[in-house]
């Protein structure tokens, strides 16, 4: 595996102008992350333009700055997209002389590589001293909280139910715009997390789907109470989005739609449609984007419903995946987020998936 990574690099260095290329455009993205404040935190950054004139992670959500004195390494992570949607990620680099660290791996079933390195794949299992800027796939909060001192972990993360304590008798749900989208009032109850230790908001899911936050002075914490059953059911506006878009770049390419592609199957399975939900659970798609594909099949699981997934386990389950494979496609902290505990979550919300999985 590590004379794969020097086969790259060399290749890189070989290649006229092109070490320099890369070289640039990393020195150009570490500065610009180097450049962010704790003021950044839970904000939306300008992103970086590099050498051939493209801006990368513009727009993208600074989560953790995290500086590992005992490592000399830098770790950001930022959330690509939506609160409801998006995705984290991590940029990560040591210094030379300093002490590597590990990368979390993929979990089971989901697409894509643990780590990307100048756009080839890392191979290493750790961020290796002087080697470069590494981009990590999966951040779990887990492995976020395994790199800070134990009074910053205990600060963030882990999810509660809450409801909201304030003198109006109400709070407003805002977007990542600050814009009004939801009002909670006093005695409803929905799932809050404190997404980093210095957050002065929460991020909350209302029972109806509605993601997005809510003031910390606001939130009261029910920490005894069972946690709610996630609703996704605004994901299928946003995949219907997907599936327009991706209809489209096939036919402008001069290529025929198929039913069976990534984003129709993802909607039809969603509906509890048997064949479908096999299909999706299967894994087994070339137009399926890497970044989200696990994080989709649990949303599909809920917007199907335990019945119907738990019949297609049991009918017809997924060609080439078992039943442990899918049961730690459900149960990994990567997949289940914001749930940390993803099997017992299953067993409360989903009790006959949960045997089909599980009772064995």
């Amino acid at each position: 595996m590590k004379l794969c990574l020097f086969t790259v690099l060399l290749c890189v260095a070989t290649a006229p102008g092109a070490e320099d290329h890369f070289t640039a455009d990393d020195r150009r993205i570490m500065q610009y992350l180097k450049s962010l404040s704790d003021d950044d935190l839970g904000k939306k950054g300008r992103g970086v333009r590099l050498s051939d004139d493209k801006v990368v992670l513009e727009g993208h959500t600074l989560l953790h700055r995290l500086a590992v004195p005992s490592h000399r390494a830098h770790i950001y992570v930022l959330r690509e997209g939506s609160l409801a949607m998006g995705m984290p990620e991590a940029y990560a680099w040591v210094e030379p002389g300093g002490k590597s660290f590990p990368i979390p791996d993929v979990p089971a079933g989901e697409r894509g590589e643990a780590a990307y390195m100048q756009r080839e794949v890392y191979t290493y299992a750790d961020v290796v001293p002087g080697i470069g800027l590494v981009e990590i796939s999966c951040p779990t909060e887990r492995w976020i909280k395994s790199l800070l001192p134990p009074a910053d972990a205990a600060k963030w993360g882990i999810e509660s139910m809450a409801t909201i304590e304030d003198p109006d008798g109400y709070s407003n749900v805002r977007d990542e715009k600050g814009d009004v989208i939801a009002t909670v009032k006093a005695g409803e109850k929905f799932l809050a997390v404190k997404p980093f230790p210095a957050s002065t908001h929460w991020e909350v899911w209302l029972p109806d789907g509605t993601t997005g936050l809510i003031h910390a002075s606001r939130v009261r914490l029910l920490p005894q109470e069972p946690l709610m059953k996630m609703n996704f059911t605004p994901c299928v506006a946003h995949w219907k989005q997907a599936a327009a878009q991706r209809e489209a770049e096939h036919r402008a390419a001069g290529l025929q739609p198929h039913p069976h592609d990534y984003y129709p199957t993802l909607l039809l399975a969603s509906t509890g449609d048997i064949a479908a939900l096999s299909r999706v659970f299967a894994g087994q798609f070339e137009d399926a984007a890497e970044a989200d594909y696990q994080r989709n099949a649990w949303r599909v699981l809920h917007l199907a419903g335990d019945a119907r997934m738990a019949e297609m386990l049991k009918a017809q389950p997924p060609q080439n995946n078992d039943d442990d494979n899918v049961g730690a496609m459900l149960t990994d902290e990567w997949t289940t987020a914001p749930i940390s505990d993803g099997k017992k979550y299953l067993e409360r919300h989903f009790p006959l998936t949960y045997a089909a999985l599980f009772s064995k």
